[in-house]
């Protein structure tokens, strides 16, 4: 998808297939953050109070879920950020 060595691959540090690097780490920590941070301001918004310790633990687990999720992408797909595909051989 991506030549090998782009600008791209470098600037955003690609994982290869089955791999994981601090990047991702931290990247996921943030889509976790902030999908979790929506879900509470939303549910604030649509209730029109404060948010519940119910709605608190619902936050913790869609951010728990959206972490999951965006590193299983990073984890099953290669340096070119083609999915389910092992390294091309150089």
């Amino acid at each position: 998808m991506y030549p090998a060595g782009s600008l791209y691959q470098r600037m955003i540090f690609m994982s290869k297939f089955l791999k994981l690097n601090a990047p991702d780490l931290v990247k996921g920590a943030i889509v976790s953050a902030i999908t979790g941070f929506i879900t509470i301001i939303g549910a604030s918004v649509y209730a029109g109070k404060m948010p519940t310790i119910v709605e608190w633990q619902l936050s913790g687990t869609v951010a728990l879920v959206s972490a999951l999720g965006y590193l299983s992408k990073n984890l099953l797909t290669n340096s070119k950020g083609q999915p389910f595909k092992v390294e091309p051989k150089v």
